[in-house]
This record gives C-alpha cells, structure tokens and sequence, in this order.
C-alpha cells in the first residue's frame, strides 16, 4: 500500500535570492540536515540546509530566484521564516517591523495545520496555495484553497493569517516583554471570529508556500 503524504513545496517567486530558515519541532525527530537525504536526485533541487551549531533542528539555506525546494517525509512540523531568524516579538534594527513565519504541521495521520503567524509583525509577504488531499477548513465550516499575509497594520481578519500580537486570534496581546530599545511591535486588531487557522483530517496533496518579497519599512 502507497503511503499518502503532504508535500511541503517553497518558491522564491522573486527575482533575488533569498535566506529560507527552517525550525523543526523536536517531537518529530527529523534534523534539518535530513532533508536533502531523504529527497536526493529529485526536482526541484535539495534544500542544502546549514544547520545551526547548537540547533540541529533549526537551519537556514539559501533559496535562488524564481526557484524552489519540497519534502514529504513523514510527520513534518515547525516553521519558516524569511531573511532572518524568527525572533521572539521584539523589533530589530533591520526589522523594525519584527518577523512573521509560516507554520505547518503536516503528514499527523489525521489532523494537519496551517497557517501564517504575524504574531511577532511582518517583514515578509507569503502566499500559501493548496492543492490536492483533503479539503482545507477554517473553523471547520469555510474552505480555502490559498491564502497570504499583508503588511503590517492590515491582517485582521484575514483567513489563515494569526494579526500582530495577537496570539489568540480573537484576543488581542502584547504578552509583556522587555525590548531593547523599545517595545514589542504594534498589535493589530484581532479577528472577529477564528479564521487564523486551516485544518484538515486527510493527508495529501502538496501545500506551497511562496515569498513574494520583503514588506516595506
């Protein structure tokens, strides 16, 4: 019998390159540096993920213009982010807007997710499309296809997209937290209702998630 798995495809859909990070949850067991393994001679080209020296499971590697890398392996959870590593909500000197990521969790055997996180702001645009497996659900009424993130200050209510500071979805934050130089970035207001999230019971098919280029300052 073929196992049915979910194929996790990212484009750089710009015409510059761009650092991907890759942060795995340790529950799943695959290190970064297992991707390449897994997939080598397929198309599109290996991830060429650098792990970090005291991270196995967090990397980063290098995604060219208008390319692209996927896996499948089995249960496949954690993150993405986009020029620089995901920070825990307090602005930089280059991104004085924080970071958002991509989350997934795929290939569970019956209860994936997804999602785009600007919990900690927005430095980068993405546009997640779906396609083939079973039906994705918001709120497990509403279906999706494809979804994607905005610039900061315009992602309320925006289906698959978590706002700044807003870790409940329909609950406005900031947790708390001491920032160098400042405060954590602005909070955008919630959602009315709790579309931040897609789900599904039913493997397969292929999720892509594309960087469409950096937010303005």
């Amino acid at each position: 019998m073929v196992e049915i798995v979910t194929r996790l495809e990212v484009v750089n859909g710009t015409s510059s390159n761009v650092t991907v990070w890759l942060t795995l949850s340790t529950g799943g067991g695959i290190e970064v540096k297992e991707l390449d393994k897994l997939h080598s001679g397929i198309t599109p080209a290996p991830w060429g993920i650098t792990a970090e020296p005291d991270n196995p499971f967090q990397g980063s590697f290098t995604l060219p213009a208008n390319a692209s890398v996927s896996a499948w392996p089995g249960y496949f959870n954690g993150n993405l982010a986009f020029g620089a590593l995901p920070t825990s909500g307090c602005p930089s000197q280059q991104w004085p807007q924080g970071i958002n990521i991509f989350e997934f969790n795929l290939n569970t055997g019956g209860d994936e997710s997804i999602d785009i996180s600007c919990i900690n702001g927005v430095n980068a645009l993405l546009t997640v499309s779906m396609e083939g497996g079973g039906v994705w659900t918001v709120t497990g009424s509403q279906t999706a296809t494809s979804f994607q993130n905005f610039p900061l200050g315009q992602n309320s209510n925006v289906v698959g997209v978590y706002p700044a500071n807003c870790p409940g979805c329909t609950v406005a934050g900031p947790t708390p937290q001491a920032c160098p130089g400042g405060s954590p970035v602005p909070v955008e207001s919630p959602s009315a209702s709790s579309i931040c999230q897609l789900d599904r019971t039913q493997n397969g098919g292929t999720v892509t998630v594309t960087f469409t280029g950096f937010a303005s300052t």
